[in-house]
């Protein structure tokens, strides 16, 4: 019986398929993300080789970025604070007994003739509410907001003793957070007359008292076309300090 020939072209091609492959078999930049050609060279991206590079890179990458994040950028964070370290403790306000009575950084109600009020809240449901900062959220076109504005502009004129005209925007009006510790000079000006009234101080030292406690914002204050503002807080704070004197 004859028995047919293996072609050359044929026996060269299995020859070919039949060599061992010697190329670094568990390379992923070589193989990238096609399993056919892992399987092709007899190795897998799953390979126990192959696992102990991959998880010994992303442990290293893990160990440098909590050394990152977890220490270097808040003692950093830290330092930084340390620079002004007023603002970064809460700009807190102590009495002659060191005793914490307030933060620049956040208003409260008061209560007297005595003291400048600050701008309406309505963070929490009975306003003042630090944990529960927010707005009222009522559409400044809503009959309910107009009302609530048009009562709070009367009980300021009476309080004040002046014209619903002569009240200001701020002072019928709550901020966004609800706990904002400023107020326009002009606010502060017209309650002038009835806290000289309680303290028995004269209304220049009360003005004066409004002066020193101005801070300027980049923007135009609600109130303050010209960007400067009141700290009720410390105005209030230092008002307390000349009573006592």
């Amino acid at each position: 019986m004859h028995t047919p020939q293996t072609p050359q072209s044929a026996r060269a091609h299995s020859t070919a398929t039949d060599e061992p492959i010697s190329h670094d078999l568990t390379r992923s930049d070589e193989f990238g993300n096609n399993p056919d050609l892992y399987h092709a060279a007899g190795a897998s991206p799953f390979s126990t080789g192959f696992n102990v590079r991959a998880q010994w890179t992303a442990l290293r990458a893990l160990l440098v970025m909590m050394l990152i994040l977890g220490f270097i950028y808040p003692m950093v964070l830290i330092g930084v604070g340390k620079l002004s370290p007023d603002k970064s403790n809460g700009g807190l306000l102590r009495d002659a007994n060191n005793e914490i009575v307030g933060s620049r950084l956040i208003a409260n109600p008061v209560e007297g003739d005595q003291w400048f009020q600050p701008r309406p809240s309505a963070a929490g449901d009975n306003g003042w509410d630090a944990m529960s900062s927010s707005a009222s959220n009522a559409a400044v076109v809503s009959q309910e907001y107009q009302d609530e504005i048009a009562k709070r502009r009367a009980e300021v004129a009476a309080r004040e003793g002046v014209s619903e005209d002569r009240v200001p925007v701020d002072a019928v009006t709550a901020s966004g957070s609800g706990l904002d510790p400023h107020i326009s000079t002009a606010y502060a000006e017209i309650q002038v007359p009835r806290i000289a009234k309680a303290t028995g101080l004269g209304e220049d030292d009360l003005r004066q008292l409004i002066k020193d406690n101005q801070v300027g914002f980049m923007n135009s204050f609600t109130g303050s076309p010209n960007g400067v503002a009141v700290n009720v807080v410390t105005l209030n704070y230092d008002l307390a300090k000349l009573v006592a004197e």
